[in-house]
């Protein structure tokens, strides 16, 4: 698995909350498994004969265990959304400071970084200009065809 380090930094401060993500999913997916073993054995006591008075409390503990299966997801789901909010809050404001992102191109180590950053990041084209080279580029793709 490959892990991009430019998009692990916008990560910073969230981290710990991914972790908990991970260890509460990990819990949903034990109390998952608890949960169709405890109805596997409760199936084979019935089969076995065993009254319903005498399992009311294997089935009072396996629902139980489903209600904390439940909450245990939903409360996952909750984490893991709100830490997604957050680092596309960072993500978004990164991008739109125009100096920050030109400063982190520029770091890259990419070839030609620096004039990218330099000519396309911090001196974007008007709308106009834009507007100008896809009319050229429609216009040539016509001609092309």
């Amino acid at each position: 698995m490959h892990i991009e380090p430019r998009l692990l930094a916008f990560t910073k401060g969230v981290r710990w909350r991914i972790a908990s993500a991970v260890a509460i999913g990990l819990l949903s997916v034990g109390l998952g498994v608890a949960r169709l073993g405890l109805l596997g054995w409760l199936i084979g006591q019935v089969f076995a004969g065993r009254s319903a008075a005498e399992l009311a409390l294997p089935i009072g503990l396996i629902a139980l265990v489903m209600v904390l299966r439940g909450t245990a997801e939903h409360w996952r789901a909750v984490v893991a959304h709100e830490t997604a909010a957050r680092v596309q809050k960072v993500l978004r404001r990164t991008l739109y400071d125009l100096q920050d992102a030109a400063a982190r191109i520029s770091a890259s180590g990419y070839p030609q970084a620096q004039d990218f950053a330099e000519n396309n990041v911090l001196k974007p084209e008007t709308e106009a200009e834009a507007i100008a080279v896809f009319e050229r580029m429609a216009q040539q793709r016509a001609h092309d065809s």
